[in-house]
């Protein structure tokens, strides 16, 4: 799906509730190949999202590089294939924009923190193998991310802080921690 519909949201949803503000933050693949109608945003919302956060580095999800004749000449030759960026123009300039966005800084840092403290306490807490939804959604409002009880003097003033919601809310969340409770 396209990564700004309710339902595409997902994996970068998933990398916001994973980040610890106090560490580098580094995701090493991303995208969305051919023949994904939508692999024109990879070069937008995920450079941009990232730069936003302040994430240390990010590496798109490829195998070939670029590739100067497209398409390839030859009898029987597909000249797009996934994950091939040099083969695919639409990921080409994505490339290109994603270097701009992220690697250039043309996408400014965001100014204000959201931190959800996570602790021993929190990682026992039913629920908090998942994040809200709801909750990670903040990273696209603020720099976003959890941080250990003993490192809240490290962030920068004016930081909110967000409790940890004492309920799982999804139903893969109720049924990881009943799994979870009937183990330990």
């Amino acid at each position: 799906p396209s990564t700004t519909a309710n339902d595409g949201l997902g994996l970068w949803l998933l990398f916001a509730g994973a980040r610890w503000l106090d560490r580098p933050m580094v995701v090493s693949e991303y995208d969305q190949p051919f023949p994904n109608p939508y692999r024109y945003e990879s070069g937008l919302f995920f450079p941009w999202l990232a730069a936003f956060q302040g994430y240390g580095a990010i590496c798109r999800n490829a195998s070939l590089s670029v590739e100067p004749a497209i398409p390839a000449p030859g009898p029987g030759v597909n000249p797009i294939h996934g994950y091939a960026i040099g083969l695919d123009p639409t990921e080409r300039a994505a490339e290109t924009l994603s270097a701009a966005l992220f690697a250039r800084g043309d996408a400014a840092p965001a100014s204000r923190t959201v931190a959800i403290p996570f602790g021993a306490d929190q990682f026992a807490q039913p629920g908090s193998a998942f994040l809200p939804a709801d909750l990670k959604r903040m990273a696209m409002l603020a720099r976003f991310g959890l941080i250990a009880p003993d490192r809240l003097a490290a962030l920068p003033p004016g930081t909110q802080l967000v409790p940890l919601p004492s309920t799982p809310s999804s139903f893969t969340a109720k049924i990881v921690d009943r799994l979870a409770g009937a183990f330990l």
